[in-house]
């Protein structure tokens, strides 16, 4: 399966838009909770877990959905797994967990989703990725280092150390998310 590149940017945008979000930072759990008022009955449910599950999306049938996030991790991993499962509830439809002669809907955030193998999991980075760091955003503040020497190391750890703080995400993924814009 094709990851939906487009769709994925097309659909962030107009969040962010409905949403009237026009700067960072992105809070990923107000878009979730607004989702009610769309008749998504979605709850955030916060717990200290094995830290190799980042998060989950649980959906069951007649019940509020569940975005499970690990509260041991740091705050920056949280917002980004909540991003993550976010877009695993507006993209993908889960996949299916008997417990107990039970039906659950289920997606699971570990250390293989970021394997790039699956495209679920890379949609779903993905998605979190263009919600947390616009494209929009991060082009109008890199204008604002029109000094910036991509080739000076220090110069670009100082810009990328000052964004990644403004849009409240770890240095790692402000650092890829420049990479996937070709910026670095």
């Amino acid at each position: 399966m094709k990851v939906r590149r487009q769709y994925i940017r097309t659909l962030t945008k107009n969040l962010l838009a409905e949403h009237e979000i026009t700067k960072p930072f992105v809070r990923p759990e107000k878009i979730i909770h607004a989702l009610k008022d769309k008749g998504m009955d979605v709850h955030i449910k916060e717990a200290k877990v094995e830290d190799r599950l980042s998060g989950f999306l649980l959906r069951e049938q007649g019940k509020p959905t569940v975005i499970g996030i690990n509260a041991g991790q740091h705050v920056y991993r949280q917002r980004f797994t909540m991003a993550h499962e976010l877009g695993h509830l507006l993209l993908h439809p889960g996949q299916d967990l008997y417990v107990d002669d039970q039906i659950f809907r289920v997606n699971l955030r570990d250390p293989q989703s970021s394997s790039g193998e699956n495209t679920e999991e890379v949609e779903a980075n993905l998605f979190a990725a263009e919600l947390l760091m616009p494209v929009d955003f991060i082009v109008q503040d890199l204008l604002k280092h029109d000094n910036l020497d991509l080739l000076d190391d220090e110069s670009t750890e100082k810009v990328i150390h000052d964004l990644a703080a403004r849009y409240c995400v770890s240095r790692q993924a402000l650092n890829h998310r420049l990479s996937y814009l070709h910026y670095l």
